[in-house]
């Protein structure tokens, strides 16, 4: 399913941390991986870059709940909440926000097949 956002953070896979909870999740993770702590360390920029990407869809609660939709129609074990099926254009926005295109559709990416 590419990124978990929830390990981005180290929250509970099951989406039950509160909104608190990713804040202060995010905050601890950004203050171990910021880059200008660590100006030398690509991996820590990556990790940083990916926990503020999982904070901007876990704080939240529509993208929130569209990215625990995307992971229960996935299939990922633990993946709240009940009764969100696709809708009229759920499937879509589910298979969008999984991106199994990866870099064809992305701003100057590789189009080529």
């Amino acid at each position: 399913m590419g990124e978990d956002y929830y390990l981005a953070l180290d929250l509970p896979r099951a989406g039950t941390a509160s909104a608190l909870e990713v804040t202060a999740a995010y905050r601890k993770k950004a203050k171990a991986t910021h880059p200008d702590i660590h100006p030398d360390n690509p991996r820590a920029e990556a990790a940083f870059k990916e926990a503020s990407a999982a904070y901007a869809v876990l704080h939240d609660a529509t993208r929130r709940a569209r990215y625990d939709c995307a992971r229960r129609l996935a299939g990922v074990a633990g993946s709240a909440p009940e009764g969100c099926g696709p809708g009229v254009f759920g499937l879509w926005t589910a298979l969008w926000m999984l991106n199994p295109w990866g870099a064809f559709f992305a701003p100057g990416g590789d189009t080529r097949l």
